[in-house]
Parts: C-alpha cells; structure tokens; sequence
C-alpha cells in the first residue's frame, strides 16, 4: 500500500538513488533530481526547498517508471519525451540523436556570423539557411529564431536523410517558426533543386563504424546508429562537406561544422585540400576542438 510519505519527493529521492546507486550510476543523487524535473517539471531550485512536496498518483507512477526505464541506460531526454536546447524544448524520440548542450557553440558561431552578413550587406531577401543532419532540427530552429528576433529575415531548410527524423524536425520547427519561414527535406544531404543557402550549418555522424559498441549503453543502444556512424574512420561526411558544399554556398557564405574530439587535425586538412579557408575553431568546456567554420 503506498502511503503519503511514500509520494513525496524525499522519499522519492532516497529510492531512486539507491537503486541508481546499485546498477552503478555514477551520480545517482543527480540522476534522480534529473527524472524528477523531466518528467514532474520540478525544477531543481524547487526540488531542495520543498523535499516534502507531495505528488499525486498519477505523477508518482509516471516517476516509477522513468526510474524503471533510466535503469536500463534510456537517456533521460527519451524518458522526458524532451529536451531543452539555446532556451527552447525540442521534442525527442528514440528516432533521432538527443541535442547536446556543446552543440549550441554551433548555433551562436553561425548566428555571429549571420548578424554580421546582415549587418556589412544590403541584403535584398530573406537570408537562407541550410540545417544538414538535421535530426531534431535544433541547429536549425534555434538560429533561425535567434535571427528572427534580431529582425534578420530569413528561409530555413531543415534536411534529413531519415524520414523519422524529418517528421520530428517539422513538428519542432511548427513550434517555433511561421509556417512559411521553413521547409523540411528528407533527402541524402543535399535538397533537390533547392538553390544556394548563405549559411550551411552541419552537424553529421562522426563517430567511427568500429567505436560505436564501445560507447555508453545510452548512445550505443539506445540512440540511432545512422545519427552516430561516420563511416570507418568518421570522416565520412567532412568529406562530401568540403567536396560538395561549394556548389551550395552563395558568395559570402559560410559553413559551420561540429566535430568530435581529436578530430579537428584532419577535419581542416580535408576542407584545404578542396580550396576552403578556415575562419574560426571553437574549443568545448572540455578543451577540444567542437567547431569549426570555414568558407570560400
């Protein structure tokens, strides 16, 4: 029988930890305030003034098995159904690669750049922006809003080669933009037909085929390998980047890449090898290299 006690979030806490603790999460504490802001919306600030808030039934069961889920590694982003990314909640599924927080560094390096083409050009139209590997469409959504409230006009062309990936893009980007500010391609990188963009953002699979098994059960089961796999050596996509995106680019235009860790090396030497010019490299919190931005 589940008493009040057992409904508050004191109790709560003290369960989930333990049983976080005994499958061998590193931070079961935080782990259990993490389900508990994504799925009750109490925001941690909340959660230590009122350890004895009290949830109702049905709160308290949707807890239960969140706990039962994250105990099995289901990223927390798939259990909230969410995640927030630049200030906005993005929908999430099992379908698509959750949003990362470093990925913003790509979103406020295209945005720099965006607001100062805006501001040296006489722009006669809407800027237009190209969001590649798309996913959720985070990347995309969250520059062309930025751009948006900074009363930049522009067209944003959210592409996946996924269409799970596609369908969740249109539903966040309906959230956040007018309907004729944007477009949702499902196509192998490049959308048909479609012109030259003036911002290329991208953030591709980079993850070596042979790696993927060794990451954490989070991303390696339960996070879609065709987000994840940059072929044998991850480099796969840079290179059709620096090979192809020129006859995307209009004159003046940049591309902005993220990157994983120690790969920013060889990630340069294929964009020289093809006539780009770098412009900017953007270091993580943790010291690597995550961005990288270049043009023609």
């Amino acid at each position: 029988m589940t008493t009040g006690r057992d409904l508050t979030l004191r109790c709560y806490l003290e369960k989930a930890q333990k049983q976080l603790q005994d499958k061998g999460f590193t931070s079961p504490r935080e782990e259990a305030r993490q389900i508990v802001s994504g799925v009750a919306h109490l925001e941690l600030a909340y959660q230590l003034a009122n350890p004895d808030y009290t949830f109702d039934i049905d709160t308290f069961n949707r807890l239960n098995n969140a706990l039962a889920l994250r105990l099995e590694h289901v990223p927390l982003q798939q259990i909230a159904g969410g995640a927030w990314f630049y200030d906005l909640w993005f929908q999430v599924s099992d379908k698509v690669l959750s949003p990362r927080s470093e990925t913003e560094l790509l979103v406020e390096e295209a945005y720099r750049y965006g607001q100062r083409m805006n501001n040296r050009q006489d722009m006669k139209q809407a800027m237009r922006i190209l969001d590649a590997f798309t996913g959720t469409g985070a990347v995309g959504i969250s520059l062309s809003q930025r751009l948006w409230r900074e009363e930049i006009p522009n067209y944003l062309v959210l592409s996946d080669i996924s269409p799970d990936a596609a369908k969740l893009a249109e539903a966040n980007a309906t959230r956040y933009l007018e309907r004729d500010s944007f477009q949702v391609e499902t196509c192998d990188l490049w959308p048909p037909e479609n012109g030259r963009y003036d911002l290329l953002t991208a953030n591709p699979p980079y993850i070596p085929s042979g790696e993927i098994e060794t990451l954490m059960p989070e991303v390696s089961v339960h996070e879609p390998h065709l987000a994840l796999d940059g072929g044998l050596d991850g480099l796969l996509y840079y290179r059709r980047l620096a090979l192809e995106a020129p006859d995307y680019l209009n004159k003046d235009g940049a591309l902005f890449i993220e990157i994983g860790a120690g790969q920013s090396g060889e990630v340069e030497q294929l964009f020289h090898e093809q006539g780009w010019e770098k412009m900017r490299v953007v270091k993580d919190l943790s010291g690597h290299d995550r961005i990288l931005s270049f043009c023609r």
